[in-house]
């Protein structure tokens, strides 16, 4: 029972741990797509000062201070969310390490306490001695309608058994009063 509960928490724990690991790819992808966005909102920025620069026009160079304001400011969220997506990200790592530190204690203790092939083995054979001490004529009695000059096989073959030990003893008794020179019965 207790052995079940802990691959549970194991199994929940390796896919809190894997949404986690998406999570933190999703964002990573997204501070890429925030950086390159920058990247390009910069290089326009700059060009279009340059070009602000070589304008003498008021109308255009009102425009393009416009244009100019509006891209500094989508740089500057564009920096703030970079910023934001990497503390997330930097917490996601921390929430990960955590999971991965509980999984492996889960995993201890389940090695722990997980029984090996040859437990499992020996119980069975404990299981099998238990039974074998059962008789076989307490096991029977409680069938309805047997006739009572029903012999189970298991207890036939026993008593086989048994009768052949008995031969072999005589055999083996004989052969030696033969050796000794003795008469045997």
């Amino acid at each position: 029972m207790e052995e079940a509960e802990l691959v549970k928490g194991r199994l929940q724990a390796i896919t809190d741990k894997r949404k986690i690991q998406e999570e933190i790819s999703q964002k990573r992808l997204k501070i890429e797509e925030d950086k390159l966005k920058h990247q390009h909102l910069k290089k326009k920025a700059l060009r279009e000062k340059w070009l602000l620069d070589g304008i003498s026009s008021g109308k255009e160079q009102e425009e393009m201070k416009k244009q100019n304001q509006q891209d500094q400011h989508q740089i500057q969220v564009l920096e703030q969310s970079i910023l934001r997506l990497e503390k997330e990200i930097q917490d996601l790592e921390k929430a990960e390490l955590q999971i991965s530190t509980k999984e492996e204690a889960i995993l201890k203790k389940l090695k722990s306490i997980e029984r090996t092939t040859e437990d499992i083995i020996r119980s069975v054979k404990v299981e099998r001695e238990e039974r074998a001490e059962e008789s076989i004529e307490d096991i029977y009695a409680n069938i309805p309608d047997l006739p009572k000059s029903y012999i189970p096989s298991r207890l036939r073959k026993e008593i086989n058994e048994e009768k052949e030990d008995d031969e072999q003893n005589r055999k083996a008794l004989r052969m030696r009063m033969a050796k000794l020179g003795k008469k045997v019965i």
